[in-house]
């Protein structure tokens, strides 16, 4: 394996926490035990990597979105530049931030929460930019709707997240 591939392979089985990979090969015992991550034992990447590296991408796309608008003194897609800074960039990075600080491992309605999020902002983002510059007009304001009610219904499940974290009691050995 490459060293490349090795320090990503690293990374990846480590949550980021582990500190420098070794040299020995990535399904040996590590030397240490790894940091307690707060995600669930069988996801290969926590949880808040995905809303991180998502958020991070889409405040990439909406930034360049801006830029180009800016420069080209054509400002038609300003509503597709808006949302996907604020559902893509500022709602994924502050699901992240959650996710990284929860008190107890993200389960799977936290994975069904992030999870629509993303498809909900993919959808109503691309469908928006469809309606707004005319492509495909008959499938693009079905694609915003549905990417809407998603987005709508994955800041419901983050409520109902945050409040059975808040309603249930901490275990000791959980704890921070």
């Amino acid at each position: 394996m490459s060293h490349t591939a090795s320090n990503l392979w690293h990374l990846l089985r480590t949550g980021w926490q582990g500190g420098p990979p070794s040299d020995a090969p990535p399904d040996a015992a590590p030397d240490a035990p790894a940091q307690p991550d707060t995600d669930t034992e069988d996801a290969p990447v926590p949880i808040w990597h995905v809303c991180f590296v998502t958020g991070a991408g889409a405040g990439l796309v909406g930034m360049g979105l801006g830029i180009a608008m800016g420069l080209a003194k054509d400002f038609a897609l300003t509503p597709v530049h808006a949302h996907i800074n604020l559902l893509g960039w500022v709602c994924l990075m502050l699901y992240g931030l959650y996710y990284r600080a929860a008190p107890r491992p993200a389960g799977r309605l936290a994975w069904t929460q992030v999870s629509m999020a993303v498809v909900g902002f993919v959808a109503m983002t691309g469908g928006l930019w469809l309606l707004l510059t005319d492509r495909v007009p008959g499938i693009a304001q079905p694609v915003v709707i549905v990417g809407s009610l998603m987005t709508i219904g994955s800041m419901a499940l983050f409520l109902a997240v945050v409040l059975r974290d808040a309603l249930r009691p901490r275990r000791a050995d959980t704890a921070r």
